[in-house]
């Protein structure tokens, strides 16, 4: 790789620390498509469910970020309405579907490689359900405490608080 494309062994090694997401010193197919695919694009889709699972993680945030600058712009208007809409209780919101339930907890051991019930950034990474950067950004939403890997519980809350309900003897919020 060095000779064929002029680079420096501290190149190689970048590149390898960057895309051998499984950290086995190899670049196994799936992460040779991620080395090759342009940056901005995404690869094709592997797991429809599981990227609309983060999609909605994702959006909720954004929604819930722009909603809350809504809010602070709302102090410094020269409207004086005091009709802030109030979130509605956790235990008054519908229940999740069983089958959606199960869905996501099977999602959540598809992704768990090692079986130790988080996901880290690396795991995410290796899935190819999005790019590294989103991944991160992704583990980091989910577990503000833990940067670097997030809990089953913490994704099970993460998709109940995106999907507006709730599951039984869960606790959100």
């Amino acid at each position: 790789m060095m000779q064929e494309f002029d680079l420096g062994e501290d190149e190689v090694r970048g590149i390898f620390e960057k895309y051998d997401a499984s950290q086995d010193g190899f670049i196994d197919k799936l992460e040779y498509m991620h080395l090759m695919c342009p940056e901005g694009y995404k690869l094709p889709e592997k797991n429809r469910f599981g990227r609309e699972v983060f999609g909605t993680i994702l959006s909720t945030h954004v929604d819930r970020f722009a909603n809350e600058l809504k809010a602070e712009e709302h102090l410094f208007s020269q409207k004086l309405s005091s009709a802030q809409p109030t979130p509605m209780p956790s235990f008054m919101l519908p229940e999740v579907e069983n089958d959606m339930w199960l869905a996501w907890n099977k999602l959540f051991e598809s992704l768990d490689d090692d079986k130790d019930e988080l996901i880290s950034q690396d795991e995410l990474r290796h899935s190819g359900l999005l790019s590294f950067e989103l991944c991160d950004h992704l583990v980091s939403l989910i577990d503000p405490d833990n940067p670097q890997s997030f809990s089953r519980d913490a994704f099970l809350e993460a998709l109940l608080h995106a999907n507006n309900c709730q599951w039984k003897g869960f606790v959100i919020w």
